[in-house]
């Protein structure tokens, strides 16, 4: 699905400009998202201090082809981000009478997580990951969502340890970055359930471009797993009441600091031999 909100939090992120009319509409969009759907164009530009036409040239920025998509991708991410966190009345009842609920759901949902993590972890696959970024000539980190959010930080590990990798969070950007990838390249894919749309669809780009695929995720026998040259098992199940991932996500940036902390050895070990 095409991430309409991740693409207006990116441009307002390279456009951090109080006067910059597309910082302000995307600004705007976002301030409103539950209205922006049964507008019509005039109704938004009218909010946004500008004209239809302004609408629609920003609606081109933004890679969709008319202010008739942005309106159907706002639609379904407002649908998507209404179920997000969702109780039961009794769960409600319960987080009312007692706020200690929560933690004592989620928390032991996170921490096994990672202890199952550290039960599936087989160092040996870890090792061949490790000497695969460490000769690759490219290195590119991919997710959707929060894994992306996991795969950024990934990145900043890695490049802090002298290892440039790159992490995109636009869609488009995504894109570009797998169909750069050469022979010699490492493409690593975070996904949870290994069934994300996008990131298949990423994987098989850079499969097409001669990439050794590395997956981290928590189904083996998932669609993403089966591209793969690695696969990195994580463990955990996930809370009833949300959409996103919690226990997943935290497994998955435990094996970020599993490879960030064997890279770190990886060098040492090399240096010192030379």
């Amino acid at each position: 699905m095409y991430d309409v909100v991740g693409r207006l939090i990116a441009l307002m992120d390279v456009r951090k400009n109080s006067t910059d009319i597309y910082y302000f509409i995307a600004r705007t969009i976002l301030l409103h998202i539950d209205e922006v759907a049964d507008m019509g164009i005039e109704e938004l530009a009218l909010l946004c201090y500008t004209s239809p036409a302004t609408i629609s040239r920003f609606c081109r920025k933004i890679q969709l082809d008319s202010f008739a998509d942005l309106r159907h991708y706002i639609s379904q991410a407002h649908a998507y981000y209404n179920e997000e966190v969702r109780f039961t009345k009794d769960e409600l009842m319960a987080i009312n009478e007692q706020p200690q609920w929560l933690p004592d759901k989620l928390f032991p949902i996170s921490i096994e997580a990672i202890t199952e993590t550290y039960r599936l972890l087989d160092m040996a696959v870890i090792q061949q990951v490790i000497d695969a970024i460490y000769s690759a000539t490219q290195v590119a980190f991919f997710g959707s969502d929060y894994s992306q959010l996991v795969a950024r930080d990934g990145q900043y590990k890695f490049i802090r340890l002298g290892k440039f990798v790159t992490a995109f969070s636009d869609v488009k950007n995504q894109e570009e970055d797998a169909n750069q990838l050469q022979n010699g390249a490492v493409a690593v894919f975070f996904s949870v359930s290994g069934e994300s749309k996008q990131v298949n669809h990423l994987c098989r780009l850079a499969m097409k471009r001669g990439a050794q695929i590395v997956v981290i995720t928590n189904n083996r026998k998932s669609t993403l797993a089966k591209k793969a040259d690695f696969v990195i098992e994580v463990g955990g199940v996930e809370s009833t009441f949300t959409n996103s991932s919690i226990s997943g996500r935290m497994a998955l940036m435990s094996i970020v600091d599993i490879l960030y902390t064997m890279y770190a050895y990886k060098v040492q070990i090399m240096e010192n031999e030379v």
